[in-house]
């Protein structure tokens, strides 16, 4: 599957409320969230980080 990052650039409010929901301690002590902390935490700091960039990507991933 090719996924161009012009196709993901519509859903930056979805990702502002799941990374504010996952900022908050007391939602990262649920076991949804400490049966896979490890991925978690990948995946937030991934989308904090993707989302403070200040260039927009333009490299397709398959």
């Amino acid at each position: 599957m090719i996924v161009e990052t012009e196709t993901l650039t519509g859903y930056p409010p979805q990702t502002e409320i799941i990374e504010n929901f996952w900022l908050k301690r007391r939602k990262r002590e649920v076991c949804s969230w400490t049966e896979h902390r490890g991925i978690n935490m990948v995946m937030l700091a991934t989308g904090l980080a993707l989302s403070r960039q200040d260039a927009t990507p333009t490299k397709k991933y398959g």
